[in-house]
């Protein structure tokens, strides 16, 4: 689906509230990813005020995550995760939300690695499953506010933009593919300085 900005995190979680009711009420489960523990149990917090069942998956719950995992893909299900949890695990899905539609992924999470965002988004669909995916950002996340232009962010109202959907997803994946540049500049600067060291300290033959 198409990605979203919205103008900072309150209306952020509003929105992923709203989303994982209108979806759990399908009968669908619902997985919503974010950045941090933090925003995972803000996001807990405002779900909770909503009057929405779910469970959080984070750093702090760790024990639990087989039992979290394995309940995922039941129906009505909502299922919070940081990006540090549920790594590599499979979610299987009740006949019923297969039926429905299957799982369905809100990504809230924006690192610097497009890869781990794309983790995320994997979970749904996977080994011929029904899924669908959405992401949903606000302009206060880090590497979205370092970049923002003045002039986009006045065009993202409390509903927030999609639309035109290039420019949305120029906002959201020019700061990472920047960041994965400097990244790797400095893992090649730091090999340089490596093998120059390993050069002028090696006494009679190489270093090991």
């Amino acid at each position: 689906m198409p990605a979203r900005l919205l103008p900072n995190r309150e209306a952020l979680w509003r929105t992923v509230v709203s989303r994982a009711k209108e979806i759990g009420r399908d009968g669908r489960a619902v997985l919503i990813g974010t950045d941090s523990v933090a925003d995972s149990e803000k996001l807990s917090t405002q779900l909770t005020q909503a009057g929405l069942d779910h469970e959080v998956l984070n750093a702090r719950n760790d024990e639990r995550e087989a039992k979290i995992v394995a309940k995922a893909g039941q129906p009505g299900r909502i299922t919070v995760a940081t990006n540090m949890a549920g790594r590599g695990t499979n979610i299987p899905l009740a006949e019923e939300v297969a039926t429905r539609g299957g799982l369905h992924v809100i990504s809230c999470q924006h690192n610097a690695s497009r890869r781990i965002d794309r983790q995320l988004i994997g979970r749904c669909a996977r080994q011929g499953d029904p899924g669908s995916t959405e992401t949903l950002l606000s302009l206060d996340q880090p590497l979205i506010s370092r970049l923002m232009p003045a002039w986009l962010a006045q065009r993202v109202s409390e509903t927030g933009l999609e639309s035109p959907a290039w420019l949305v997803n120029l906002a959201i994946c020019a700061p990472q593919i920047l960041e994965e540049r400097h990244q790797r500049a400095q893992r090649a600067d730091m090999l340089r300085h490596d093998l120059r060291a390993d050069r002028e300290l090696a006494i009679g033959g190489h270093a090991e």
